[in-house]
């Protein structure tokens, strides 16, 4: 039987989460960071949970924030168990434009510090971390990492740099973001069916040309990017 202050907040939080096939800290941890978000009114964002972000399915998804005290897009994950991933999901995350905030129950929150660790290698600053409490409902989400944080180089992920996700596949035309070569920063736009991509290059007042195919096909920038000659300059942006 659950303790009855376990009763409480699960009668008070049913309505913000549906639970799902998940552990009562994960569901409890998630809808008391939902509700945090929902009553705070330095959010005025989208707020969804379990949802796909670019091959990762995130516990709690925030998008259209406008305010400046939250970034514009963020995942809000949820720790309740042992997890080795963190790094690389914090990777893919950014990848997709999307910020990360680590929240840790009261079942995970002895592997805050490690992955705090973890997390600094990979970063231009030092991580700090949140923690959510199941038993008194309180909430602190920490600071976010994003895109801009990462140390540089930033990382890419080689050979699946340029996947596109399932559910985009049926798209027209997906932006894959900005590359750096040749000392210049050109966002890549794949065309279904085309070998050639699109290519739109930043001037020096920090506008673009209008799109235009590329000199290169696809599988060349797929070769510099695992050769290391071409790097990732900006997140993915996705379909236009």
């Amino acid at each position: 039987m659950q303790p009855r202050n376990h009763i409480l907040l699960s009668m008070a939080l049913c309505n913000v989460v549906k639970a799902g096939n998940e552990t009562y800290s994960h569901w409890a941890g998630k809808a008391l960071v939902v509700a945090e978000l929902a009553a705070d009114p330095q959010f005025d964002g989208k707020i969804e949970t379990e949802r796909m972000t670019g091959g990762l399915r995130g516990d709690v998804v925030c998008t259209d924030n406008s305010t400046e005290t939250y970034p514009r897009k963020f995942v809000v994950e949820v720790e309740h168990s042992r997890d080795k991933y963190r790094v690389q999901k914090t990777r893919r995350h950014a990848r997709y434009g999307y910020a990360v905030f680590w929240v840790f129950t009261e079942r995970a929150i002895s592997q805050r510090s490690n992955t705090e660790a973890d997390l600094a290698e990979i970063t231009a600053k030092s991580p700090s971390l949140g923690a959510v409490s199941v038993a008194t409902g309180e909430v602190e989400l920490g600071e976010p990492l994003g895109w801009n944080d990462l140390a540089y180089p930033r990382p890419t992920i080689a050979f699946n740099e340029l996947a596109i996700p399932q559910y985009d596949r049926s798209k027209r035309c997906y932006d894959h973001g900005d590359f750096m070569f040749d000392d210049r920063v050109v966002s890549v736009i794949d065309i279904k069916g085309d070998a050639t991509p699109l290519v739109c290059e930043y001037v020096s007042d920090g506008q673009q040309t209008l799109p235009q195919p590329a000199s290169w096909t696809m599988r060349d920038l797929w070769d510099g990017i695992n050769s290391g000659d071409v790097i990732r300059a900006a997140p993915i942006r996705g379909p236009p």
